[in-house]
């Protein structure tokens, strides 16, 4: 399943970062909705992650663009294991 950035927007203390993919019939999603640390919601046949990410935080002050890849490959793990 291919994830792709859908919306970035800057918040004072870091960045809401939402992913988009196109659902596949083989997923269930009721399954979807359990993803740890993603908030999953649907439109038609997509599904979209929205997690925040808080600068504040050691392990999130990258700069943005692998704050991005980290965490598409991360939503491309836990898509695969469903």
């Amino acid at each position: 399943m291919r994830v792709t950035l859908h919306n970035v927007e800057r918040d004072r203390d870091g960045w809401h970062i939402t992913l988009i993919a196109k659902l596949e019939p083989s997923l269930d999603r009721d399954d979807l909705k359990k993803m740890e640390d993603w908030e999953v919601s649907f439109q038609d046949d997509y599904v979209f992650l929205k997690n925040y990410f808080d600068l504040s935080e050691p392990w999130e002050d990258e700069p943005l663009e692998e704050i991005i890849k980290a965490a598409t490959l991360e939503v491309e793990w836990k898509l695969k294991r469903l």
